[in-house]
């Protein structure tokens, strides 16, 4: 995804239930607010991490479309941007693995995501996926 000018890797992850952005997103979003829906969330091994509030980014996708969404910033975590259902909910989106893609309709118009699966064999239990965007 592009945000101000500069390409940035996002990740999308189907069982986090908020988007969630590390402290490094803060310059490209709004300035936080408190109105966050949680205080903390549970990162990998089950660590509590603080949440600093609510910044508002606009990523723009490899086919010009502006996504306005709400993250919530996480201290604890860095450069980690992650797309949670929250936004599919919102959207009424649906994730495409054939295709890669997460599509919904704004406006009358469909909204397309491509994204990338890597590191998949047929026992896994988890797959990486990046957004290509």
């Amino acid at each position: 995804m592009m945000v101000d000018g500069d390409r940035r890797s996002v990740k999308l992850d189907s069982c986090a239930r908020y988007i969630v952005a590390g402290t490094d997103w803060m310059k490209y979003g709004d300035e936080p607010t408190k109105e966050a829906p949680v205080d903390y969330v549970e990162g990998i091994g089950g660590f509590l991490l603080n949440v600093v509030g609510i910044s508002r980014f606009q990523l723009t996708s490899v086919f010009d479309k502006v996504v306005a969404v709400d993250g919530c910033i996480v201290d604890g975590c860095t450069g980690d941007f992650l797309l949670g259902v929250d936004l599919m909910q919102k959207h009424g989106a649906t994730m495409d693995f054939e295709r890669n893609e997460i599509r919904y309709k704004e406006d009358s118009r469909a909204v397309v995501i491509p994204f990338r699966t890597s590191g998949v064999t047929n026992n896994a239990r988890m797959a990486a996926v990046r957004m290509v965007c």
